[in-house]
């Protein structure tokens, strides 16, 4: 930060409030390919605003949060405006984690619990529209040394060992899945994809949930007693055979 000018500084500051300030998710429904770099830099921004958020409320003591409050406020908007909706439930989560220590005055709690409820229910809303689609999308099986694609997905499976490489379209972000000895399933990924999981209780299928930096998310589901994989995209769904 010393290395930069200041006049660079506070445009960036009022780059970021200019954001923030617009109505919530007011950027998500810009499509077009000429907002993509616009897109990158809002999803990959939002992600650093969480992790550096998540440090400074661990480290930081409280008389200096206390002058923050707007501040943390303000990034609590602009990461609703992301693509990844789970990204600005998480921040609000964060935020909630630390007001539940006390001391932080009631205005700044009803912010945050009102952030967060807004931030669920557009995660919840997304949803219901994913899965109200869901329910007419094409199955396609995948076998080895196969692949198949939608518009959406590309999904090839190997032919010398159980691994699934996912292509993410319309640009092209790759996802891998192996399976081990043991039949225990990993997944590997580079930002700006984002992974979340394993999930799921003991007796269930562990699934993924991956989320593209346009938005798209995919469902991964590891059927280990069947060595296949169900991937659930938004417009089809593959069934990919790992029985080597």
């Amino acid at each position: 930060r010393e290395t930069i000018h200041p006049d660079l500084l506070g445009l960036a500051h009022y780059a970021i409030l200019t954001i923030a300030d617009a109505p919530p998710a007011f950027f998500r429904p810009l499509q077009d390919p000429k907002w993509r770099d616009f897109h990158d830099l809002l999803d990959s921004l939002g992600h650093s605003f969480l992790d550096q958020v998540q440090k400074h409320l661990s480290t930081a003591p409280f008389s200096l949060l206390f002058k923050q409050l707007d501040e943390l406020l303000l990034l609590g908007n602009f990461c609703r405006q992301t693509h990844f909706r789970k990204l600005s439930v998480r921040y609000y989560e964060t935020l909630i984690q630390t007001i539940e220590k006390g001391g932080f005055p009631e205005r700044f709690r009803m912010e945050v619990h009102k952030g967060h409820q807004q931030a669920v229910r557009e995660l919840e809303e997304f949803r219901e529209q994913r899965a109200a689609a869901a329910g007419n999308r094409e199955e396609i099986f995948v076998h080895r040394g196969g692949r198949s694609a939608s518009a959406t997905l590309e999904v090839r499976c190997l032919a010398n060992r159980p691994e699934i490489i996912l292509e993410l379209l319309p640009d092209s972000y790759q996802v891998r899945l192996s399976v081990n000895e043991k039949g225990r399933a990993e997944i590997t990924s580079i930002r700006p994809v984002q992974v979340w999981g394993p999930r799921g209780q003991p007796s269930q299928p562990p699934e993924w949930e991956i989320i593209a930096p346009n938005g798209q998310e995919y469902k991964l589901i590891w059927l280990k007693h069947e060595k296949r994989v169900r991937i659930e995209s938004p417009d089809k769904v593959f069934v990919v055979d790992l029985n080597y």
